[in-house]
This record gives structure tokens, C-alpha cells and sequence, in this order.
């Protein structure tokens, strides 16, 4: 009997130090598992706390202002490579990723919008001017409006009319190819 009591002991030890010991793994492996988060955390705030007081390029800009607020280069100081430095074609209201002389997804929205307020203040305004302000645009522009409207993009000579009566210069206009109109209106659609 004494070597059944020993053998059913040992047994309930055995399997005592086993859930014990599985147990104890699991916590260090808790313990590890939330000292690697803690530290991911506070890694990832200490480079966020770095990058509000880093100027890499040394454009007058953070680098995190340059990659949260003005999708620029924070490694370029001019990321459209004009000549002009990031901060200063901000400071002038124009936008530094677009080159100098070239068409910009920002320009044709400019462009849109301009001709919005023009479209709403003849609202505003007699009938008959509104009539005249429809008729300025050419049968292209109110196409390429149409499509607009319908959720489509408008064909690269479509988009240009619209410039052109949006009073954008016609030597501006034919700077940009047909892809780059179509690739603006794609972002400026997909912006809005």
C-alpha cells in the first residue's frame, strides 16, 4: 500500500509543478508582452515628440509639419525642386509641391471654385445675367461640368475649355498633358 500512496503522491506533485510551471510561463510571457507594448508606445511618442521639433531639411519647417499638414519632404527643403524652398512657398500662399508655371491640383480648384462663386453670385443676380454668365462657357466646359456632376472625369480637352473659361491662361493650360489633367482631376475628385 505504501508504494501506492507514494506513487499516487508523486503523481499529484508531478502534475501540481506542471500546471504551476505552465502558469508561471504564461505571466513572464504576459510580462514581456506588455513591457514590448509599453516601450513600442513610448518609442513611437518620443519620434512624434522629435519630428514636432526637427528641421532634417532645414527649410524652416518641423519635420512633422512637412509630412502631417503640407504632405512635403521633410529630407528636401524644396520638394517640387523649383528653386524656392518649401517654407517660403508657403509663406507666399502658393503650393510646394507644385513647380512654378505648371497646373496643380490646386490651381484647378481654385479655378472650379472661382467659377462657383461666380455661378452663385448670378444666382443672386437677375435672370438675365445669370443667362449670360451659362452662355460665357463653352459647350466643352458645360460638358465637362455634366461629367462632373454624373461622377465621371472629363475628356482632357473638356477639362481644358473649362480652364480656359474659368479664366486660367490658355499658355498655362496647354502646359499639362492629357494624363496630367485626367491625374489632377482624379486627385481633386478623390479630395472631395
Amino acid at each position: 500500500m505504501e508504494n501506492k500512496a507514494l506513487k499516487i503522491g508523486f503523481s499529484v506533485f508531478a502534475a501540481f509543478a506542471v500546471i504551476f510551471g505552465v502558469v508561471r510561463i504564461n505571466q513572464g510571457i504576459r510580462i514581456t508582452n506588455a513591457d514590448q507594448a509599453r516601450k513600442e508606445e513610448y518609442t513611437s511618442a518620443l519620434e512624434d515628440a522629435k519630428s514636432r521639433v526637427l528641421d532634417t531639411d532645414e527649410d524652416g519647417l518641423t519635420d512633422w509639419e512637412e509630412v502631417n499638414v503640407f504632405n512635403t519632404s521633410a529630407y528636401l527643403a524644396d520638394s517640387d525642386s523649383d528653386g524656392i524652398n518649401d517654407k517660403d512657398e508657403i509663406d507666399k500662399g502658393t503650393d510646394p509641391n507644385c513647380e512654378q508655371g505648371k497646373i496643380c491640383g490646386s490651381d484647378i480648384i481654385g479655378a472650379v471654385e472661382e467659377a462657383q462663386k461666380e455661378i452663385d453670385a448670378a444666382q443672386k443676380a437677375e435672370p438675365q445675367e445669370f443667362t449670360q454668365l451659362i452662355t460665357d462657357f463653352s459647350g466643352e466646359s458645360q460638358a465637362a461640368l455634366n461629367a462632373l456632376e454624373q461622377g465621371n472625369i472629363p475628356t482632357p480637352d473638356q477639362i481644358r475649355a473649362l480652364l480656359r473659361d474659368s479664366g486660367i491662361p490658355e499658355d498655362q493650360v496647354n502646359l499639362a498633358s492629357d494624363e496630367e489633367l485626367i491625374q489632377l482631376f482624379q486627385e481633386v475628385s478623390s479630395q472631395q
